[in-house]
């Protein structure tokens, strides 16, 4: 669904963009973060029009786009009381503890909207693309046992998991895995060079010659 010009801004187009955000949740429609800020610009203008769990399903889907900023763009467009009611408020925690890495936080809290979640197919695993991505552009080395907590995955699932990634140079080195270098997970050490202007030594140099 594309949203032009003042069609964002028109009461009559909001039942329209509502339907088409919960197929965007279901996974029955692309997503769009257009008609998002559209719906939310709305509910800005008229908050007794937001419907809270429709809001908290677009909210996920937004933050399952990570690490791109989508979810902070609508965060910020609602009215705090809508942020602060449920289910909204959970999925909010969910965000925060995503931002500070707090990842056994984050799955612990998922049980919280566990309802929601179910409505968003793909969450979790979209969740989990994100936390590998931040892995391999941090660490070389870790354990085992973090990274399954990290990624709330354990037994048949974590082995497929380190098998496909052993596709990408990954390798299990008793309970350390290791990760491919790039250049983002090593130390780079940098050069610095003063540059100095001929305009500067000039008179220095013309001192020596005139001494000389």
């Amino acid at each position: 669904m594309e949203v032009r010009g003042v069609e964002r801004y028109q009461p009559e187009k909001l039942a329209a963009m509502e339907r088409n955000l919960e197929e965007q949740a279901s996974g029955a429609a692309s997503y769009s973060l257009d008609v998002a800020t559209a719906v939310f610009r709305l509910y800005q203008l008229q908050p007794s029009l937001a419907r809270r769990e429709l809001v908290a399903r677009v909210l996920l889907r937004a933050l399952a786009q990570l690490p791109k900023q989508d979810f902070r763009t609508l965060i910020h467009m609602l009215p705090e009381r809508l942020v602060a009611e449920e289910p909204v408020s959970s999925v909010v925690l969910l965000a925060q503890h995503l931002e500070a890495c707090n990842l056994q936080d984050f799955w612990a809290a998922t049980g919280s909207c566990r309802d929601t979640i179910s409505k968003v197919p793909g969450f979790p695993d979209a969740i989990r693309a994100y936390v590998l991505h931040s892995i391999s552009i941090t660490f070389q080395r870790m354990s085992l046992r973090v990274l399954a907590e990290w990624l709330k995955l354990d037994g048949a699932s974590l082995q497929q998991l380190l098998a496909d990634k052993a596709k990408a140079g990954w390798k299990v080195q008793g309970d350390v895995v290791c990760l491919p270098l790039n250049a983002f997970n090593q130390a780079v050490q940098k050069r610095t060079q003063d540059v100095i202007s001929f305009e500067a030594v000039a008179p220095v140099v013309k001192s020596t010659v005139a001494t000389a």
